[in-house]
């Protein structure tokens, strides 16, 4: 997921920086007020980011489990067929 817009604190954004210190003199030029609305709206991205992982993971979870149900299902059926 791609922020919303570039941010001083997003690790995409922070990467186009050439060097440290050009990152830090750009840092260095924010006031206190948009370095905490920078903050505010990173940890908003990315709550929504662990989000997306967590409820994806879970659905994963259950796909894994629906399949072993349904392996073992079928080996059970196997079994007494045979």
């Amino acid at each position: 997921m791609t922020p919303a817009r570039g941010s001083a604190f997003f690790f995409g954004s922070v990467a186009k920086y050439p060097t440290g210190g050009a990152y830090a003199s750009a840092l260095s030029g924010l006031s206190a007020d948009q370095i905490e609305k920078e903050l505010a709206e990173q940890a908003w991205e990315l709550s929504r980011i662990a989000e997306r992982k967590y409820r994806r993971a879970r659905h994963g979870y259950y796909l894994v489990l629906l399949f072993l149900l349904a392996w073992a299902v079928a080996r059970v059926a196997l079994s007494l067929a045979g």
